[in-house]
């Protein structure tokens, strides 16, 4: 039914909602379909089961394990520990020459009061330096304590020197120094004057290449 003058039924405004299937001339609006690869498309999931991922994870560690015991068992080997020289034993054989120090042929006596103790074992030497008498060497072996070689031929102001001990010697009242290594060692007597500084040198000396 129209109205009057062509007026629209509904007041001013207003009108017809289109999605109202009530309304004649009105048709319901077609859903919209989605389109694939659209925003709003929904992200498929992987679907990975929990069992196969629990034991990737097992696997994984095992492995790691595996790797670090050996790794550690490589680094970790200790070599068996060298064979050590065994101590020579019996006299020390003095070396023939040592720096400027020649040995002057045939052995000289030791001090008398040297080598009271019947269980060590000694040899002796003069050394000559330009020809001319320098230094007499005496080798003991086995020694425990230097020191107490010094006490046995009465060495008197005894210091330490070095590695060793020097002091002086009673009868003569030269300089004395005595070193050791092992259970060898060397006792030396100045004849040229030399410090004791000197004297534990040379000393060092014949007892490294003494056997």
């Amino acid at each position: 039914m129209s109205s009057p003058n062509g007026s629209s039924p509904w007041p001013s405004g207003t009108g017809p909602d289109p999605a109202d299937p009530g309304v004649p001339g009105t048709e319901p609006s077609e859903p919209v379909e989605e389109q694939p690869g659209l925003v709003n498309e929904p992200v498929q999931r992987t679907a990975v089961p929990m069992k196969i991922m629990i034991g990737s994870l097992i696997a994984l560690l095992v492995t790691v394990g595996v790797v670090a015991f050996i790794t550690t068992r490589t680094t970790g080997v200790v070599a068996p520990p060298a064979p050590s020289t065994p101590e020579p034993t019996g006299a020390p054989v003095l070396p023939l020459r040592t720096g400027d120090y020649a040995r002057e042929p045939g052995d000289v006596t030791a001090p008398l009061d040297f080598g009271v103790d019947r269980s060590i074992q000694t040899s002796s030497a003069r050394y000559l330096r330009n020809g001319e008498p320098a230094l007499i060497a005496v080798g003991a072996r086995p020694v425990e304590d230097p020191k107490a070689l010094f006490d046995q031929i009465k060495v008197r102001a005894q210091r330490q020197v070095g590695e060793g001990w020097c002091g002086r010697e009673d009868t003569n009242d030269l300089d004395v120094c005595i070193a050791k290594h092992g259970r060898t060692a060397v006792l030396a007597i100045g004849l040229r004057d030399q410090t004791p500084e000197e004297i534990m040198l040379i000393t060092q000396q014949i007892l490294a290449e003494t056997v």
